[in-house]
């Protein structure tokens, strides 16, 4: 999570996790100066690579929720884009994007939908029905008890394999609010394996679909405070509705396990609204609060839901008091999160008044945050200007967040536009007093 500060005997520490998908690896540090218009373009660039995008048949084979019964198979660019979306999610929350659907895992959920339709109901403890196969049915239930599991019916908008990601990170209805399982299988920080099945119900009206949550491969420990959603420093309002709740998993090797009874919550905005929770927040249906220690992943969670929100904008900082370290020491975690909408660019395009190519390219005067249109093979300089002091390229140090895109000098500051595509360039006075960046799109 970014820019969460613990408070621990009146000093101030950050703790973060940077996704690899933006040129840093998972565990390291972000910049303390990082902005929320910096993640904004971070976020935005990663749902132009990430977001469904299939709109062909979903069945290579299809499935039969009636004897005789089959599993059928999900088209390719269907399973894309389950996956894809599943790691976008948990880029918002800072966690490795790398998770893998296998086709063991996608073979084993098709026996779990199927499963499902044929009995017309979601279950985790499926009962065989009479004229399914002893072995399909073993695969099946095995893989409903290891799953999150979906259903819908109606809306054609739910009928795509890829809408079970955003039911299970809602996660938020009256029946699951306490715990918020789907959504932390997806954030759990282990994961590194999953699969989704899908198939239509006999009345044909209806979907059911599951989702292989259960894996902790990942061998490698990754480093963080706590998983937050939605996630700071700035946060897609398109994937967090005014009845979502929120919540944040304390990593249970830095906190002591919280006491529903001891936290306390704050919520404040932009707009001077405030809302306090505590154990009397109980309304399934409105304001709520809770605090579940159960292994749906991590263990560990805080939930809570403000009332009277139809929709999120601005900017909201949580406040977390009654926390303890694992060494006893008590703690207040903090955050804020400004929201805002992937459809809305709000960084302008500036074209560059010198084009030709040349190392001695005229700089072009810049404020943090600009976006420049670049041809491919160009060489240019940039002169930000930062709260009103200009600077000179070769001045700064820089780098690329990718260098097959636009190559940099990191002493001189001079950069050459190799392959088409999108990068973030990054610089910094000597002192680190002075941080910035750019953004580069190359045709």
């Amino acid at each position: 999570m970014r820019k969460v500060k613990r408070v621990m005997m009146g000093i101030l520490m950050a703790a973060c996790m940077v996704p690899s998908l933006f040129g840093v690896a998972a565990g390291a540090a972000a910049s303390p100066t990082e902005s929320a218009e910096t993640r904004m373009v971070e976020i935005r660039r990663a749902w132009s690579q990430m977001k469904p995008t299939y709109t062909g048949d979903l069945f290579e084979t299809q499935p039969s929720a009636r004897a005789p019964y089959a599993a059928g198979r999900l088209r390719s660019g269907a399973i894309r884009d389950v996956g894809n979306l599943l790691n976008f999610m948990r880029t918002l929350a800072d966690l490795p994007t790398d998770v893998v659907m296998t086709e063991d895992n996608n073979a084993k959920c098709q026996h779990g939908a199927v499963c499902l339709a044929a009995l017309g109901t979601i279950t985790h403890d499926p009962k065989r029905p009479s004229d399914m196969p002893q072995d399909f049915f073993a695969t099946a239930y095995d893989n409903c008890a290891s799953s999150n599991v979906y259903y819908a019916t109606g809306s054609s908008a739910k009928k795509m394999p890829w809408q079970t990601i955003l039911s299970f990170m809602d996660d938020s209805d009256a029946s699951n609010i306490d715990r918020l399982g789907h959504r932390r299988w997806i954030l759990n920080p282990s994961m590194l394996e999953s699969g989704i099945g899908f198939a239509e119900g006999k009345n044909g009206a209806s979907y059911f679909g599951t989702l292989y949550a259960f894996d902790t491969s990942r061998s490698e420990e990754v480093a963080y405070d706590a998983i937050c959603w939605p996630n700071g420093p700035a946060f897609p309002s398109e994937f967090f509705a005014g009845d979502h709740a929120w919540s944040v998993t304390l990593n249970p090797a830095i906190y002591q396990t919280p006491s529903r009874s001891a936290v306390a919550v704050t919520l404040s905005n932009d707009a001077g609204e405030r809302w306090t929770f505590d154990a009397d927040d109980t309304s399934r249906k409105g304001r709520y609060f809770n605090v579940n220690t159960d292994g749906f992943g991590v263990s560990n969670v805080i939930i809570f839901r403000p009332d009277g929100i139809s929709d999120y904008r601005g900017v909201y900082t949580v406040t977390i008091d009654g926390l303890k370290q694992k060494d006893g020491t008590a703690t207040t975690l903090q955050y804020s999160v400004a929201f805002f909408s992937l459809d809305n660019a709000e960084a302008p395009t500036i074209t560059p008044s010198a084009t030709r190519s040349g190392a001695k390219e005229e700089p072009v005067k810049d404020t943090s945050g600009k976006v420049y249109e670049l041809k491919t093979g160009k060489y240019f300089r940039v002169a930000p200007t930062i709260e009103g002091k200009s600077f000179a390229s070769k001045t700064l140090t820089w780098r690329s967040d990718d260098p097959a895109i636009v190559a940099v000098n990191a002493t001189s500051g001079i950069f050459k536009t190799r392959a088409k595509g999108q990068a973030m360039l990054f610089y910094a006075t000597p002192d680190k007093r002075y941080e910035g960046y750019i953004v580069v799109n190359v045709t």
